[in-house]
């Protein structure tokens, strides 16, 4: 949710400040609903919820074309809304307050929430009163759908006004950016010979600059630095170019003189580009230090260089937006792709009608850089060559003159089918590359497209666009902005004016902002209200694009990483030129041959499947799991701790996944049960398996708790990144022929099968099969937009599920499969040990939760239902084999084990699944198997160890 500061500005008429607050309303509800006994209030509380969401999703929809809602339905709804908060302030006043309030609330227990809706929300005391409220949201939406239907040609005029228009900082942006590039093309006529070919690499980005930043730099008002990479023979150099405008007002304090602003530094005019580059490659300073290049009054000036402060390593190669795209689809999930989309149409904006943006420039002009621990922040660069220079010290690009972008005197009929703005083209493909996730061509491939192919002319380029545009559009919802943003860039009267001529410079750039960066603008705030978009810059550089946006790690922590396990990142995620995936280790074309991966359309998927609550793990949740919890051991202590001998047959249980902590307290308790460990990232450090992740030490610990008599085996097969394949199925293969489990545990997944290696992976799988090891695998979190993860959707494997501690399914279990044994078992709000070094200071990676001094977290996933699912396998195998030893190896089969566990999950005759999904659960209650007679229950396991 959108912090109260951010919401409800006049020049939206409000409409933030309203779904902000129809966001809140629907937390307060499914609260409320959730502890509501009568049935009236429960029907009131859905009611009121559907109703946030139509009304959120209509806001949405109006919103997402660019305009604002009418004054007179926005004032109502605000009144109306602002009426449950008991609170003397105004209409928006207390909406405002009611976001305040709830925000500072909603992380705190329910004893505090049920204090603060007692005290300050109403919905009415009389259900008359609260069925009003529902009556009005109803109305409302009625009104909201006439006013604006879904078809916006019967929109009128009057009814609606559009948003004020970006600022005047994308024109300033615009103007220093061609500055720049004239001032730089005015020191490269060096003389030197050879004559220098000089490349260049511009950050794109938004230029903003939030409003703390903007009181920061009070002093730097108008000035915009541009960060790039120069080079003359492939030796980048970092550099940093500011522009400002020319100040000369000053205030004279009352009693002193006044103060001359001080330079930022000492400068020094530069006369030829190479120079400085020459210079700091002469004194070594090209590695740690970046050229600081300010230009005033079209000259260009070297101020004294500064210390890198980014953790780009400049040995490594980039990754072209190309290469992710042929290679590791997989890195794009739905925040990064929206954010991409932002930078792009951006980067449009910014650079349109200026040397730096070619016409012909693709997604292999776009590059990411690697850090020292090859991470590749979500940070984009554009891959271009500065302008020749002419008489007047700049040159048109050719290829745009040719191609029409600017007027030609002669006329040509096929001139009208064409598009005024070849770069606007070349967004709108980039566009559907990055939410398709595929290169261009292969799109139109699948889709059955003919493409121009070899011919690269904007007419064609435009043509091709429209084609497979038109192909695909029906894939893209209609409310996603994506789908808005590609029509609106391949329309080209858009671009004109009414004299079918192209729009001037300053006009085209207010156009581009309104009908394409605006409407994904939108769209990102919408779907991550927490990321802003004056702060986007910063925010997209701390993700790392080739491990599904997880957190760029601090200098610090990879400083630290690469002295505690120096060989780690060069055996491990640095990649050999032109072979390695920045994501799973499969091989990446090179840019002059490149190799796709294959035609599969997917989305993106954790590697990972844990699922991060939206609101935190309520006390109630967690306390429903230990009681769960409880209940199980409970049924462990009756019948397996007095049968346990020395001489009893151990169950061995092999986890692949980021290692364990072995310091941690509850792995030291269970020190004598891990029997081996692998490190299959690291050639010179086998038996090294610290966890610097987390997820290995918490899903370990998780089958102690289930299985404390087994024997555990630890497979590290990755780190933060996802794993490849490869890796996997040696580690399957060692587990089945060296170590001999019975039984495998993997909190992970792909979300397809065509990616490189998969083959190894799948052969060891059959293979482990055909040995009887039971492989048990995360279902994933996606919810209904995928189907099971591999290897979870193998038929040699045991997909697990989740749900919560009565077994109602998890709302991000992926559907349930027609027609076979969807097993599940608790996946929510599970508690479990924790690396200490990635605890806080009292021991918790979540404070509110456990107790003090335990090094233990709250999660949920299907990844923690998966070891909770083979704890339980390996019990029941434990009892076999001590009270049905002569044919307890029968249960090391997949089918009976499946079976077994279907029957635990039925608690009566004619029991069938719940929700779709067969609920394992194991207690002393009498319908559960193990609450019967123990020759019931040996005899039930028999008859199924005889199917």
């Amino acid at each position: 949710m959108a912090p109260v500061s951010s919401v409800g500005d006049k020049s939206n008429n409000g409409t933030v400040l309203i779904q902000a607050a129809l966001e809140t309303i629907l937390d307060i509800a499914k609260l409320l609903r959730t502890d509501a006994d009568d049935g009236e209030l429960r029907v009131f509380y859905a009611d009121l919820m559907a109703y946030c969401v139509v009304i959120r999703n209509h806001l949405d929809r109006i919103t997402s074309t660019g305009m604002r809602l009418a004054c007179d339905l926005a004032d109502t709804i605000t009144a109306r809304l602002g009426a449950i908060l008991t609170s003397s302030a105004s209409a928006e006043g207390r909406l405002r307050e009611l976001l305040a309030r709830w925000n500072h609330v909603r992380t705190k227990d329910k004893l505090v929430k049920a204090q603060f809706l007692g005290s300050a929300v109403t919905f009415g005391e009389r259900h008359d009163q609260r069925m009003d409220l529902v009556d009005f949201l109803a109305s409302w939406e009625n009104d909201v759908q006439v006013r604006y239907p879904e078809d916006r040609s019967l929109w009128t005029a009057e009814d609606f006004a559009p948003q004020n228009k970006t600022s005047d900082t994308s024109f300033a942006v615009s103007s220093a950016a061609q500055a720049v590039s004239k001032a730089m093309a005015a020191c490269r006529n060096c003389g030197c010979m050879p004559a220098h070919d000089f490349g260049a690499r511009l950050r794109l980005g938004t230029h903003r600059k939030s409003s703390a930043d903007a009181d920061a730099d009070a002093d730097t008002e108008g000035e915009v630095d541009f960060d790039m990479f120069l080079s003359l023979k492939q030796d980048w150099q970092e550099v940093r170019v500011h522009t400002a405008k020319e100040k000369l007002v000053q205030f004279d304090i009352e009693g002193q003189a006044p103060r001359p602003r001080q330079p930022r530094t000492l400068a020094a005019p530069v006369q030829w580009l190479c120079e400085p580059i020459f210079k700091a490659k002469a004194k070594k300073m090209m590695a740690t230090f970046r050229l600081e290049l300010k230009v005033t009054r079209g000259r260009l000036f070297k101020l004294q260089s500064e210390r890198r402060s980014g953790l780009v390593d400049l040995t490594k190669s980039p990754v072209s937006l190309e290469e992710f795209l042929q290679g590791s689809p997989r890195a794009f999930t739905e925040k990064t792709k929206r954010i991409l989309a932002v930078l792009l149409s951006y980067a449009v904006l910014h650079l349109h009608d200026t040397p730096w943006l070619q016409s012909t420039w693709n997604s292999s002009d776009i590059l990411f850089f690697r850090t020292s621990a090859s991470e590749i922040p979500l940070r984009p660069f554009l891959q271009t060559r500065l302008p020749g220079t002419g008489e007047d010290g700049s040159k048109l690009d050719e290829h745009a003159q040719q191609s029409g972008e600017w007027n030609e005197d002669e006329f040509d009929p096929d001139d009208l089918m064409q598009h005024p703005c070849p770069t606007i083209v070349t967004l709108a493909i980039m566009l559907m590359e990055v939410y398709f996730m595929t290169p261009f061509d292969h799109l139109a491939r699948r889709l059955n497209v003919e493409v121009g192919g070899g011919d690269s002319s904007c007419f064609t380029r435009f043509l091709d666009a429209s084609m497979v545009f038109e192909a695909c559009r029906n894939e893209i919802p209609e409310n996603f902005q994506f789908l808005y943003a590609v029509e609106r860039c391949l329309n080209p009267a858009i671009w004109e004016d009414e004299d079918g001529s192209r729009l001037d410079s300053q006009a085209l750039r207010s156009r581009i902002y309104e009908e394409v960066v605006r409407p994904l603008e939108n769209d990102l705030s919408l779907a991550y209200s927490a990321i802003s978009i004056e702060d986007l810059d910063r925010f997209a550089q701390t993700l790392n694009f080739s491990s599904w946006d997880q957190a760029i790690r601090s200098q610090q922590a990879q400083k630290q990483d690469l002295c505690q396990y120096p060989n780690q990142h060069e055996q491990t995620t640095r990649p050999p030129s032109g072979s390695a995936s920045p994501l799973s280790g499969h091989a990446l074309p090179s840019r002059s041959h490149p190799k796709p991966s294959g035609e599969a359309d997917y989305k993106a998927s954790r590697f990972f499947d844990d699922e991060p609550p939206p609101n935190g793990h309520s006390l109630e949740a967690c306390a429903n799991y230990s009681r769960w919890k409880r209940k199980y051991q409970a049924v462990y202590d009756k019948f397996i701790a007095p049968c346990m001998a020395p001489s009893a047959p151990p169950v061995k249980i092999a986890v692949l996944d980021t290692g364990i902590d072995l310091n941690h307290p509850d792995m030291q308790a269970c020190a004598e049960n891990i029997k081996d460990k692998h490190n299959w990232l690291r050639e010179s450090a086998r038996t090294v398996v610290h966890d610097l992740d987390g997820h290995g030490t918490f899903v370990t610990s998780l089958l102690f708790d289930y299985a404390p008599d087994a024997e555990i085996y630890i497979a590290k097969i990755a780190d933060r990144s996802p794993a490849s394949p490869r890796v996997i199925a040696q580690a399957i293969t060692r587990a089945v022929d060296v170590w001999k489990v019975d039984m495998i545990s993997m909190s992970f997944g792909f979300p397809t099968r065509a990616i490189d290696g998969y083959d190894e992976l799948e052969h060891a799988i059959k293979h482990a099969y055909y040995h009887d090891v039971l492989l048990f695998a995360a279902a994933s979190n996606s919810g209904g937009q995928l189907l099971r993860a591999y290897p979870a959707r193998e038929a040699n494997v045991v997909c697990v599920h989740s749900t919560d501690a009565h077994g109602n399914r998890s709302r991000f279990n992926p559907t349930a499969v027609v027609e076979e044994v969807n097993l599940a078992t608790v996946g929510e709000a599970v508690e479990s040990a924790w690396p200490m070094h990635l605890c806080s200071g009292d021991g918790h990676a979540v404070p509110e939760e456990g107790d003090e001094g335990a090094y233990c977290t709250v999660k949920s996933g299907t990844s923690y239902a998966t070891p909770v699912m083979a704890g339980i396998a390996a019990f029941l195998l434990l009892y076999a084999r001590l009270n049905l030893p002569d044919r307890a190896h029968l249960l090391r089969s997949q089918g009976r084990m499946v079976t077994l566990l279907r029957r635990i999950a039925q608690k009566g005759q004619g029991s069938g699944p719940r929700d779709g999904y067969y609920f394992v659960d194991v207690s002393l209650y009498d319908d559960s198997l193990f609450g019967k007679d123990k020759t019931y229950i040996d005899q039930t396991i028999r008859d199924v160890l005889n199917s």
